[in-house]
């Protein structure tokens, strides 16, 4: 698909060069007609679209499935990547000693959802990085007969440092540790098999490379994990027959206890807790879509294209580039310093009419299959003026 082609599919951002897809993607044109359709449904006719809801759903989980080489049965939607993780993270059979290793460039909600089994006696074997790289034997050789976890982002959301996750899975694998990857920077973009890269777990959002609605999380369970990862927060979504509201009933022990779990529903399903976010998920599936009708490959294609574009001008202005420091190491992302205060750059920036970010002190920019080399060449030669 050429590049006419790719940016009609998105709305018109007239005075604004978007170059901020690590926080949030742009919506396609078919992503918003979706959701739109899904709200007037329940408008017009409440719970009579509750058939809909559910055929767009699992078209959502079967995209999602086909995107990262899972089955359809292996994927949960949650709220988003935290609330993904920290299922995990409470489901675990923790003991007293138990450690979770994860590099210091992590995002919170990579961190926070692991600290918080500290009550538990869990430890984090938190990993130094260097200059935004964290390379693979680091995170490996902090590994000890007490660690349970290695947590990793697919890439890291402040320094766009791509993660090898082949070497950490192999690793990880080998160890009997279960290998819980952050997907949120890099799914969309880079081509991902969790079998092939022995991810037990996966957790991410819609909302930033996949060009979905916020809401849209997902949780990816390997099924070998699904009855070691226990089911904490459930409601009537996460059993069989959910429908049958009242089965409760006939469960209790006579101890004042209620035994749910032979009820629980095989797959990641299990640990879905209510309805679902039938709007948000519809935008997933025209989202997914939109990104299938692109192409994979065309979209890395163009993202590293822009990307390997944007890291050359600006070194050849004497701005130096945060991270990765070749193709291999790099995704969608690029970090750069500025001399004086980063803030007034940015703001200048913004004023111009470009969507960035700033992390650590440092500009990021992170362009998506919509830009295109123009808008490169642009921020480049307004980046050649502030300088001076």
């Amino acid at each position: 698909m050429d590049e006419r082609r790719i940016r009609d599919l998105f709305p018109e951002t007239p005075g604004l060069v978007y170059l901020n897809a690590a926080a949030a993607g742009l919506l396609p044109n078919a992503v918003i007609e979706a959701v739109g359709a899904a709200i007037r449904r329940h408008a017009e006719r409440g719970v009579l679209s509750v058939p809909e809801d559910f055929r767009a759903i699992a078209a959502a989980r079967d995209a999602l499935a086909r995107l990262i080489g899972g089955r359809p049965e292996d994927i949960a939607f949650v709220l988003n990547t935290a609330e993904g993780i920290a299922r995990i993270a409470a489901g675990l059979d923790w003991r007293p000693g138990d450690e979770v290793v994860l590099g210091d460039l992590e995002f919170p909600a990579n961190v926070y959802p692991w600290a918080a089994q500290a009550d538990r006696g869990v430890r984090i074997r938190l990993v130094a990085s260097e200059g935004g790289r964290l390379e693979a034997e680091r995170l490996i050789g902090a590994m000890g007969p007490r660690t349970r976890v290695l947590a990793v982002s697919q890439v890291q959301f402040s320094s766009g440092y791509r993660m090898d996750l082949e070497t950490l899975g192999r690793a990880a694998a080998e160890r009997g540790v279960l290998f819980c990857v952050d997907a949120i920077q890099g799914l969309g973009v880079l081509p991902l098999d969790v079998r092939a890269l022995k991810i037990g777990a996966l957790a991410g959002d819609g909302r930033k490379w996949l060009m979905a609605p916020s809401g849209t999380g997902y949780l990816y369970v390997a099924p070998e994990w699904v009855e070691r990862i226990g089911a904490r927060a459930i409601g009537a979504v996460s059993v069989r027959n959910g429908l049958d509201f009242m089965q409760f009933l006939r469960m209790p022990d006579g101890e004042g206890r209620i035994d749910f779990r032979p009820l629980l529903r095989e797959g990641a399903g299990r640990y879905e807790a209510g309805y679902y976010n039938a709007p948000g998920l519809a935008g997933l599936a025209a989202a997914l879509s939109t990104g299938e009708a692109i192409g994979l490959e065309t979209i890395l294609d163009r993202v590293t294209s822009l990307v390997a574009r944007l890291a050359d001008g600006l070194r050849a202005r004497g701005l130096a580039v945060h991270g990765p420091r070749n193709a291999a190491e790099r995704a969608g992302i690029v970090t750069f310093e500025v001399p004086g205060d980063a803030h007034v750059w940015l703001k200048q920036l913004e004023e111009d009419g470009f969507a960035l970010a700033l992390r650590d002190g440092r500009i990021r920019v992170s362009p998506h299959v919509y830009n295109t080399e123009d808008d490169i060449d642009g921020l480049l030669k307004r980046l050649s003026s502030l300088r001076g």
